[in-house]
């Protein structure tokens, strides 16, 4: 890590929302998902916050904001940890083995 890497650093990541990015986007084969309105999804947003954080500073961004233009949309924490790549990549191929390669459970 750099000197210059402080906390309190910022970063401004501008990005208009394509219709491929909202709600009704995000799972098309699900008609729960076709009914909704056509507003930026979460789950995209989280992935925007992910670019910008990444974009900001590697490793570490200490918090997040994001606005529609009119209002705060979503404000959090985010943190990142050094990793040893290899270990890291041991056991997320032991973990796919475990599981089965088409199904997530969510309960």
């Amino acid at each position: 890590m750099k000197d210059t890497l402080q906390p309190g650093i910022s970063y401004e990541h501008r990005f208009v929302v394509p219709q491929s990015k909202t709600v009704p986007a995000l799972y098309p084969e699900a008609d729960e998902f076709l009914a909704m309105p056509e507003v930026f999804a979460t789950g995209f947003l989280v992935g925007l916050l992910e670019w910008t954080c990444i974009r900001a500073i590697i490793p570490h961004v200490f918090t997040v904001e994001a606005h529609d233009g009119v209002d705060l949309i979503s404000a959090g924490r985010h943190e990142r940890f050094v990793i040893y790549r290899e270990q890291f990549d041991a056991k997320v191929s032991a973990k796919r083995h475990r599981a089965h390669p088409q199904v997530l459970l969510l309960q």
